[in-house]
Formats: C-alpha cells, sequence, structure tokens
C-alpha cells in the first residue's frame, strides 16, 4: 500500500467538477478523485480547520466513535469499478477489537482529514490510476477556479445555517 503524503484540491474544467488530488509519498504521482461540491465545500474547511459552533456529519460520525470507544485507525482506498473508487474506514476499540466500514472515498478523506488519520491506497490503484504530477496541469489555476466555485457556493451562508442551532 502506499500512504498519502499531502491532499489538494482542484477543478476540472471540462466537467466543471471538484477534484481531490492525492499525493503518493515519495513519488511524482497523484491520484485524481471527482467529488461533488458539498463534499468539496466540507472538504476544504476540513482543510482550512475551521470549526463551527454545531457538529456537521462528519463531527457527528467522529464523536459517535468517541462515545462508543473507537477511533480511526486508517483510511484505505481499495479498489475502483466501473469508475468508481471504493474505500474502508478502519476501526479499533481499547479493546483492539477492529471494525472496517465501507465509505465513498470523499467521505473517508474527510473523517481523515477531520481526524488527522492516515490515508492509504492499495497498490493496483497507484500503479494503474495514478498520475505524473507533471500532467495534472496548473493546479494553481484550478485551485483559483475551485475557490471562486467554493466562493458561490458560499461557506459563510453554510455556517451560519449550521451555527444556529436548534431553532
Amino acid at each position: 500500500m502506499k500512504i498519502i503524503s499531502k491532499i489538494t484540491m482542484g477543478l476540472d474544467k471540462v466537467s466543471n467538477t471538484p477534484v481531490i488530488f492525492l499525493f503518493l509519498e515519495k513519488t511524482h504521482l497523484a491520484l485524481p478523485i471527482w467529488i461533488g461540491p458539498c463534499e468539496a465545500g466540507i472538504l476544504a474547511m476540513a482543510l482550512k480547520k475551521e470549526k463551527f459552533d454545531r457538529p456537521l456529519t462528519h463531527d457527528l460520525y467522529i464523536n459517535t466513535l468517541k462515545k462508543m470507544g473507537y477511533s480511526i485507525t486508517q483510511i484505505v482506498i481499495t479498489k475502483i469499478e466501473k469508475n468508481i473508487y471504493h474505500s474502508n474506514i478502519y476501526l479499533k476499540n481499547s479493546e483492539e477489537k477492529s471494525v472496517i466500514i465501507d465509505s465513498r472515498p470523499s467521505d473517508a478523506i474527510i473523517l481523515a482529514v477531520k481526524n488527522e488519520t492516515s490515508i492509504f491506497l492499495d497498490d493496483d490503484i497507484a500503479i494503474n490510476n495514478a498520475v505524473e504530477v507533471d500532467f495534472l496541469g496548473d493546479i494553481e489555476e484550478d485551485r483559483d477556479d475551485l475557490k471562486k466555485m467554493l466562493d458561490e457556493f458560499n461557506i459563510d451562508n453554510m455556517k451560519d445555517y449550521f451555527n444556529k442551532g436548534d431553532e
């Protein structure tokens, strides 16, 4: 398995869809994963370590696991089927009981970022789907396009909505 050393985001100019770039440690390779705009907004906030007064869904999941005595030990992107990536969330409790949960990579990556958990990539996926970083084009320009899309998504409105609490 390959470990992911860095995560960046961009915008696919053809489909106008957010893309996560998972950079493989000690290589010049990155795995692009296309995600939805809502997931991109949440991941962008997680990467910036933005906090909310009330827990968002991923925070709720982490908090529930902690209350049940489990912690997230790692995330593994396991396979690709019909052009869809699959991942697993690995959990462990204080008694060393392990649990593996199937997950969408976007959710697993958000959990990993929020929980500061390592992300791994199956060797076959790395070999067959990772691309040379040079082939990614101008990531800075992609980031500018993504920033514009996220600005239009209006994270502040989303933040205000979630911070209102139960009214």
